[in-house]
C-alpha cells in the first residue's frame, strides 16, 4: 500500500524549496477560497502555519480556540494590524498563499510594501494582475471576498490550462 505524502505547513514547504506550478497552485487556492467563503470564523484560519501542503493540494488545519492571531509577515493585510480581519483580509491572505506557492517565497510584508516595495514576479502571467488586486494594500481596491476571488481564480485557471502545451 503506497504511503500517503505527509502534509507540511506552508512555511516548512517553502523552506524546503517547495513550489507548485501555476495551474496547480491556482486550482488549490481556488478550492481553499471556496472553503473559506463558507467558514463562519474565517479570521482564525488566516495564518500560514494553518495551511498544509500535500501533493499539490492545500488543507486547512483546524484552528482551535483563539488560534494564532493574524499577523504573519507577508501574509497579513494592513487592516489585520489594527485588529480587524474580515473577508477582504482573507482575500489578501489567499493572494499571499498563491504568491508564495508560485514564487517559492513569502511576499514582502505590508510595512515594506507601504514603503514602496513591489510584489516581484518571475514572469508575467495572467496571475500577476489578479494577485496585485487580491493583495492591494488599500482594501477599497481589493477583491472583496473569497467567493469572488474563487470565481476570478477559475477564470485564470482556464487561461492557464488553455496555454499549456497539449500532452
Amino acid at each position: 500500500k503506497p504511503m500517503r505524502e505527509k502534509a507540511v505547513p506552508l512555511p516548512v514547504f517553502l523552506a524546503g524549496g517547495g513550489r507548485m506550478d501555476r495551474l496547480r497552485a491556482t486550482r488549490a487556492v481556488r478550492e481553499l477560497a471556496q472553503r473559506l467563503a463558507s467558514m463562519p470564523e474565517v479570521s482564525r484560519a488566516l495564518h500560514p502555519e494553518n495551511i498544509l501542503v500535500r501533493s499539490g493540494t492545500l488543507e486547512l488545519k483546524r484552528a482551535h480556540g483563539a488560534g494564532k492571531r493574524p499577523g504573519a509577515s507577508g501574509y497579513s493585510a494592513p487592516e489585520c494590524y489594527n485588529g480587524s480581519a474580515g473577508m477582504a483580509a482573507a482575500v489578501y491572505f489567499l493572494g499571499a498563499v498563491l504568491y508564495a506557492l508560485t514564487e517559492g517565497r513569502a511576499p514582502q510584508d505590508v510595512i515594506a510594501r507601504a514603503g514602496g516595495a513591489e510584489l516581484v514576479f518571475e514572469e508575467q502571467t495572467p496571475l500577476v494582475p489578479l494577485l496585485n488586486r487580491a493583495m492591494a494594500l488599500n482594501e477599497a481596491y481589493r477583491i472583496a471576498a473569497p467567493a469572488q476571488l474563487a470565481q476570478e481564480l477559475a477564470q485564470v485557471e482556464a487561461q492557464l490550462a488553455a496555454a499549456q502545451p497539449a500532452q
